[in-house]
């Protein structure tokens, strides 16, 4: 029923007088009469203005609403719905009904909390005082050009590289040698590695009573040559061929097999929502914490392939371990957080190390025994190519570096590495890969986030930084700013003795320093100027000078 002007309408009798009317409101329209009632004349004048302005309000709501069905029943009359479905055959109850209250609304600024139009809204801290251009969680410290500094300087840092590491440390003096053992601070152990190794004969073994021809494989740092002695054991179950049960079942099998040895493993835990789903649990017996998947090949080979480069020169290892231990004490180095996995930087290192003049590391997925045998350099595993040459006794025969060997020390090349992804590398542009010596083109990946781009070397369609927000990128740059200052100035506050070993290392790695954790440092850093930047020790990075 629609409104019209009172003055036409022919009012029925009222069953109610004026003390109930309000029980009518939402089941029929409120008449004039009615709410008139026990009004003066100057009273109802004003009320009747009122009335005839919000009844034709009203009746234009109402004949949209009247449209409207009869579109949604021309829809149902031409679809294979049954017009039982009509408003007729559904109870009354269930019908909703509308009161003409619901139809009005004074659009006014003020009824939205915004007299002044929408406040500002940071998508990175939230906050209302600025927008996401403006967020000061994303300002950085001006780059300021590096002192040259000391050969002793430069061995310190070399030091301090082999230390974290683990190995004997020699501090050089202008007129003696002093040389400190330490116990392994960082490295895997052959200790360490045994029990590992003795946590995967007992899944071998508990494994094979449901899959005879399974295979039990460790991957991850505490394999590949960048493991520390707290590292947790990743274990990939291989049963290539062997089942057509999906991944997924084949691990709830497993998990539940795990589940029935309370006396070797606790806090056991399935994981399904994971990029690759796995069990999670803990070795009593070691403390070591277990992380299981099951044909998960690539984790195998990725495995491979980064502990093939440590074995070419020991200072990949060195700047590996440098850069973890960074990581660590920043906390920037934990993927499921929205930073970078540590695998992530250890292809950030190898990348380095290749793109360097002249170069330390080959691309061992570009080196073939034989150039002109394309199918050579092929090797199949979950559809993607995992070859990478492997025959390191015969690599000197294949890679050949026509300007000699790189002869930089591990400090030397951990300050270039920090210069390197501080004030060379591209973001915007490039990514990082380890798989060619040629720039790839970010944009031809189709990887247009605003962070830095990691290629995964088997599986190309993954971006390692996928997950990586633009705050937290923001703070690995800080921190790499930060570290890039720290350790490519000389310390000129202290007369450093052999014994400052320890002191050389906090004060390097102050966390307090790397994060800028006081905002007046930064301010105070955005207001120091530079002169051009000038390369350390005058490397570059240079395509004509690479032979691969």
């Amino acid at each position: 029923i629609l409104f019209i002007r009172s003055s036409s309408l022919s009012e029925p009798q009222e069953a109610h007088d004026q003390n109930h009317y309000n029980e009518d409101i939402g089941e029929q329209p409120i008449l004039f009469k009615t709410l008139s009632k026990d009004l003066n004349t100057i009273q109802k004048e004003i009320l009747r203005k009122e009335y005839d302005q919000q009844v034709k309000i009203f009746n234009t709501k109402v004949q949209q609403i009247r449209i409207d069905i009869q579109l949604d029943s021309y829809l149902l009359e031409k679809s294979d719905i049954s017009t039982d479905l009509s408003l007729n055959k559904v109870p009354s109850d269930k019908v909703p009904s509308f009161h003409h209250s619901r139809f009005f609304y004074d659009m006014k600024a003020e009824n939205f909390g915004a007299e002044k139009g929408a406040p500002p809204v940071c998508l990175v801290c939230y906050k209302s005082t600025h927008v996401k251009s403006d967020c000061p969680e994303l300002s950085l410290p001006k780059l300021i050009d590096l002192p040259s500094v000391s050969k002793n300087w430069i061995n310190i840092i070399s030091n301090i590289c082999g230390r974290v590491m683990g190995i004997c440390v020699y501090i050089y003096f202008i007129f003696f040698l002093i040389v400190f053992m330490f116990p392994d601070q960082c490295k895997l152990s052959a200790e360490d590695i045994e029990k590992r190794n003795k946590i995967l004969n007992y899944l071998q073994n508990a494994f094979e009573k449901c899959y005879p021809l399974c295979s039990v494989h460790g991957s991850g740092s505490a394999y590949n040559g960048f493991g520390f002695r707290q590292s947790d054991l990743d274990v990939c179950v291989l049963l290539k061929h062997q089942t057509e049960e999906l991944n997924i079942i084949i691990l709830e099998k497993l998990f539940r097999i795990i589940q029935s040895e309370p006396q070797k493993f606790r806090d056991i835990e399935l994981v399904r929502d994971a990029r690759v789903p796995i069990i999670r649990c803990i070795d009593n017996q070691f403390n070591i914490e277990v992380d299981l998947s099951v044909n998960n090949a690539l984790a195998v080979e990725n495995t491979r392939l980064l502990k093939t480069y440590t074995e070419i020169d020991f200072r990949v290892s060195q700047l590996g371990y440098m850069l973890k231990h960074l990581v660590k004490i920043c906390d920037i180095g934990d993927a499921s957080k929205g930073t970078l996995s540590s695998y992530a930087y250890i292809n950030m290192v190898i990348h380095f190390l290749q793109q360097i003049q002249p170069p330390v590391l080959p691309i061992l997925q570009q080196l073939n025994d034989d150039p002109s045998n394309k199918n050579g350099m092929i090797r199949q595993s979950m559809e993607s190519n995992v070859y990478f040459y492997d025959n390191l006794p015969e690599l000197g025969e294949v890679w050949v570096n026509k300007n000699g060997p790189n002869t930089l020390t591990t400090g030397e090349l951990w300050i270039e590495f920090l210069r390197c992804y501080t004030e060379q590398f591209d973001y915007e542009k490039n990514v990082v890969t380890i798989r060619q010596f040629e720039p790839l083109d970010r944009y031809k990946k189709g990887w247009f986030n605003k962070t830095i781009a990691i290629e995964d070397p088997f599986n190309l369609t993954h971006n390692l930084a996928d997950k990586l927000s633009q705050k937290n990128w923001t703070l690995i740059r800080l921190v790499f700013i930060q570290a890039r200052q720290r350790f490519g100035t000389e310390c000129k506050d202290r007369v450093i003795q052999g014994s400052d070993i320890d002191w050389i290392q906090d004060y390097l790695f102050d966390r307090n320093v790397l994060l800028l954790e006081n905002p007046t440092k930064l301010d105070k850093a955005n207001k120091q100027t530079a002169e051009p930047l000038q390369s350390l020790m005058g490397i570059r990075i240079d395509p004509k000078y690479h032979q691969s």
